[in-house]
């Protein structure tokens, strides 16, 4: 008899934070490097390898009842989940950040990729099966890391986020309609009927 393992990990990876998206592009070097704590919670039903869900959050940081609560709803379809709070970790708020520049977004990209290999190079999870989520601020976050040349400048190897899933995004950004904008993955986008 073995302990089993511990349904909820407190983690720690590392990101960057980026001036605006053509300091990311052009693959400068980031403003600064930030240790971003996460946590990565597993569904109750052992297996050896578990699909992942990366949620981000709202222009409000992580919240335990909103993000915390949406996180445990792919737990109970089997998915592993990883949370965190890019701002916190940096020391400041989503609103905050919004009033000093652009630097937000490809930050957040940034903290997304982070997260992705973090969990692609774990041995619980199945790298092959990692998507994201995420809403308003955190849906534009899953939206653009579904965009090619935000990928390559970031270089996640052969990591990718399996489907991306917006809820009410933001819509800042968008893509040059060309064959190659998007990696290939689904991208779902969930908006108000009547906003």
């Amino acid at each position: 008899g073995q302990a089993p393992e511990p349904r909820v990990n407190h983690v720690t990876f590392q990101s960057a934070s980026y001036v605006d998206f053509r300091q990311l592009q052009s693959r400068q070097a980031p403003a600064a490097t930030v240790a971003v704590p996460a946590t990565l919670s597993f569904p109750d039903q052992a297996r050896d390898r578990y699909p992942a869900v990366v949620v981000v959050h709202t222009v409000a940081g992580y919240r335990d009842d909103n993000e915390g609560l949406y996180a445990g709803e792919p737990r109970k379809a089997g998915f592993a989940t990883l949370t965190y709070d890019g701002f916190a970790a940096r020391g400041t708020t989503g609103v905050a950040l919004a009033r000093s520049g652009p630097g937000m977004w490809p930050s957040g990209v940034a903290d997304a990729y982070a997260a992705l290999r973090l969990l692609a190079g774990d041995p619980r999870i199945d790298a092959s099966r990692i998507a994201i989520v995420g809403f308003s601020f955190g849906g534009e976050v899953a939206h653009l890391t579904a965009l090619a040349g935000l990928r390559a400048a970031l270089d996640p190897g052969e990591a990718r986020f399996a489907a991306h899933v917006a809820f009410y995004p933001a819509g800042v950004f968008g893509a040059i309609a060309e064959p190659a904008a998007y990696t290939g993955s689904p991208v779902r986008m969930l908006l108000g009927e009547k906003d």
